[in-house]
């Protein structure tokens, strides 16, 4: 079993890759590809393995031993939720576990129009599976206020343009915590919810971490009190159980 670490520019991703190390010794990196797909593709050209492990570069894992998944067919990916370190819930697919031939599977442009893997299921050649009884590592993603920012800014975004409407997961990241940076990881959701509801950008874009950058250096906090009335009045006016959520 192959265990490789991908990061882009995440700021403690040379930390998290150092940890992983100490736990899995052979431990490869992909590091600083551009695309999703193509980051992944490249990792699956570093395989050896009859299946392998993706770690996204903001992630840890806990221990030095991890479950093994009942492949029985060459297309399928596992997903292990992580806790999210400023929700404190398990979400996501940071921790990927893949057949060694499942990317052959994906075309690369369909999948860069669709633009993230939560939506990989419509890719009808490709058999996903959520492992929720299993939690084995931790996703950082407020070692910085850019990373907070863009984290918040990725997920209302790309939750909104599946659903159209606002989730009891998205108001998650409009609440307020207390740790570090959480404010940032705030504003980036309502920004996100913003450039989703008014299609400022295409699904494909919110990976585009040059864009997301910049949109990050042009907002402030004070947005936070001042956001436009559509991102305003789409928050009031969602269903009661979020509303809960959003009074808590």
């Amino acid at each position: 079993m192959d265990v490789i670490f991908i990061s882009y520019n995440e700021p403690n991703a040379d930390e998290n890759y150092k940890d992983l190390l100490t736990k899995f010794p052979n431990a490869k990196r992909v590091h600083g590809v551009d695309g999703l797909y193509e980051s992944h593709y490249e990792a699956s050209k570093l395989n050896e393995s009859d299946y392998y492990i993706t770690i996204d570069g903001d992630t840890i894992v806990w221990k030095d031993s991890l479950p093994t998944p009942n492949f029985t067919k060459p297309n399928q990916i596992f997903y292990y939720p992580t806790k999210n370190s400023i929700l404190q819930v398990f979400a996501g697919g940071s921790i990927k576990f893949w057949a060694k031939d499942t990317i052959t599977y994906i075309d690369r442009d369909y999948f860069n129009k669709i633009g993230e893997w939560y939506q990989i299921d419509t890719i009808d050649n490709v058999i996903h599976f959520r492992e929720n009884n299993y939690f084995i590592g931790e996703t950082i993603v407020n070692s910085s206020p850019q990373q907070a920012f863009i984290s918040g800014f990725r997920e209302t975004f790309k939750r909104y343009i599946q659903h159209q409407e606002l989730t009891k997961y998205m108001v998650l990241w409009l609440r307020d915590y207390d740790v570090e940076n959480a404010q940032w990881a705030k504003l980036g959701a309502l920004r996100g919810l913003e450039f989703a509801v008014e299609n400022q950008i295409r699904p494909q874009d919110v990976n585009d971490w040059q864009l997301l950058e910049e949109v990050y250096k042009s907002t402030r906090l004070e947005y936070i009190d001042n956001m436009p009335n559509i991102i305003y009045n789409i928050i009031r006016s969602c269903n009661k159980q979020i509303n809960k959520v959003w009074q808590q």
